[in-house]
């Protein structure tokens, strides 16, 4: 049996929240933490259905192609997004069903804590991008950081102004795969929308240029691999 993870106390003031309030379906994408040998790992799973009262039925989450190995009264930390909240609830793994189902029974959620996220699919953030555009060099890209980001688009700032409203950039990015895990590069076209005036990063320095860009063509590998991303950081910043 593991280390029960740290206690996720109330996020919200006043009366906590209930099961009803996270309005679960199928599908609906977990983050679990586990806490083992003083360590805490998150792995992401979705949730099967539920038999109320009873008990959560969750797939089992998988780590480098392996199934995590989870034993029965392994005590569970559960973060989910509905909507525009962030919620939180301790469970206890109840029953383990391996090959060739590979899910599981949780207890079903007691204490619930909450609190509403700013835009569930959109997560501040801070990573370098590097932009072609049509003015820019193929060996000369324009350097950038990502400031926020959603599956549907991104928040930029540069040193210089990207272009003009509406027009088309190409957009290269990487993050890790998982809170431990290799870096994937994000490739896209996006789109020119929301510029913004330009201002100085500190006094006397350069000044800096941002805009809102709305991702084009993105493939269905990297839209998950950035909702993934944007679900471990609204949990990490959403309730603790």
């Amino acid at each position: 049996m593991n280390d029960i993870p740290p206690d996720l106390t109330q996020a919200d003031s006043g009366a906590g929240f209930r099961f009803t309030d996270m309005r679960l379906a199928v599908g609906t994408r977990l983050q679990i933490e586990l806490v083992e040998g003083g360590e805490s790992k998150h792995y992401y799973s979705s949730l099967l259905g539920y038999a109320r009262g009873e008990y959560l039925i969750v797939k089992m989450p998988f780590h480098a192609g392996l199934s995590v190995p989870l034993q029965e009264d392994d005590q569970l930390g559960i973060r989910l997004l509905s909507g525009v909240h962030a919620f939180a609830f301790s469970s206890r793994v109840q029953r383990v069903f391996l090959a060739p189902l590979y899910y599981m029974h949780l207890s079903f959620p007691e204490n619930i804590a909450g609190t509403v996220v700013r835009e569930a699919p959109r997560v501040d953030i801070v990573i370098d991008t590097l932009i072609t555009t049509a003015r820019t060099r193929p060996n000369r890209p324009l350097e950038a950081r990502i400031l926020n980001l959603s599956s549907g688009g991104a928040l930029i700032e540069s040193a210089s102004a990207v272009g003009l409203k509406g027009e088309k950039i190409h957009m290269t990015f990487s993050f890790p795969e998982h809170t431990a895990g290799p870096d994937v590069t994000i490739k896209t076209e996006a789109v020119l929308q929301n510029l913004r005036h330009s201002r100085a990063s500190e006094a006397g320095a350069e000044r800096l240029f941002s805009c809102g860009v709305r991702f084009n063509e993105l493939g269905e590998r990297e839209k998950r691999l950035i909702e993934n991303l944007v679900f471990r950081t609204a949990m990490e910043v959403g309730v603790t």
